[in-house]
C-alpha cells in the first residue's frame, strides 16, 4: 500500500487481528511497489511464503534490540522481502543462489562484528566469505547495499555512537576503540555519515 494514502482498518469484535508492518522509503521503493501491486494487487497470501514473515519478525527484533549494524541488516531484510515477492517459481535456482550468497556474506559480517577495531582488509572479508575479492565486492554490494569498505566504516561509526551515548570516554579514546588510528579521520568520517561531529552527537543525546 502507499503509506501516503489515508489508511483505516476495522475488525470483527469476535475475531481480532494482529498487525505487523514496516514503512520504508528509497530511490527504488515506488518501482518495487508498482511491480508488486501489478502482480498481486493490494492483498498477498503469505501462507506459501513463510520467509516473508520471518524477515518481518527479524526486522522487528533488530529494532527492539537496537543492534549496532541495525540499518544495514534492515536494508538487507527489506531487499529480501521485496525480492521474495518478485521471485517466480521459474526463478527458484536464482533464489537458492541468493540464499547461499547470503550465508557467505554473513561470515564476512561476523568477521567485521568481531574484529571491527582491527585493520580489516577486503582480502580478509573475501576470505571469510570464501570468494574472490572481485566476486565478493559485487555480491556484498548486492546483498547489503553497501561496499565492504562502506559497511566497515558504518559499523565502526555505529559502535562509536554507542560509546558516545553510554560512556565518558573521550572522542580520541573512542576513535581508537573502533579502529581509527587518526582522530581527524574519525571526526571527518563521523561527520560525513551522521552530519554532525562526535561531540555534537554526544551533546544531542546526553545533554
Amino acid at each position: 500500500m502507499d503509506c501516503y494514502d489515508y489508511q483505516e482498518y476495522r475488525t470483527d469484535t469476535t475475531e481480532l487481528w494482529q498487525f505487523k508492518w514496516i514503512h520504508f522509503n528509497g530511490s527504488t521503493s515506488n518501482e518495487y511497489f508498482n511491480l508488486i501491486y501489478d502482480r498481486f494487487g493490494p492483498v498477498i497470501d503469505v501462507c506459501k511464503r513463510p520467509r516473508l514473515l520471518e524477515c518481518l519478525d527479524e526486522i522487528i527484533d533488530q529494532v527492539m534490540h537496537n543492534n549496532f549494524h541495525l540499518e544495514v541488516n534492515i536494508s538487507r531484510l527489506i531487499i529480501e522481502i521485496l525480492s521474495e515477492l518478485l521471485l517466480s517459481d521459474a526463478q527458484k535456482k536464482e533464489e537458492l543462489e541468493f540464499k547461499l550468497l547470503n550465508e557467505n556474506i554473513r561470515s564476512a559480517l561476523e568477521l567485521v562484528e568481531n574484529n571491527y577495531e582491527k585493520d580489516i582488509s577486503l582480502k580478509d572479508m573475501a576470505s571469510a566469505a570464501c570468494c574472490s575479492e572481485f566476486h565478493f565486492s559485487r555480491v556484498f554490494k548486492r546483498v547489503t547495499g553497501y561496499s565492504p569498505y562502506e559497511y566497515l566504516l558504518k559499523y565502526r561509526i555505529n559502535r562509536a555512537k554507542s560509546y558516545l551515548k553510554d560512556s565518558n570516554l573521550t572522542v580520541e579514546e573512542i576513535a581508537g576503540l573502533v579502529g581509527f588510528s587518526s582522530i581527524s579521520n574519525f571526526i571527518r568520517t563521523f561527520k560525513s555519515l551522521e552530519e554532525m561531529t562526535p561531540l555534537k552527537y554526544r551533546k544531542y543525546w546526553v545533554g
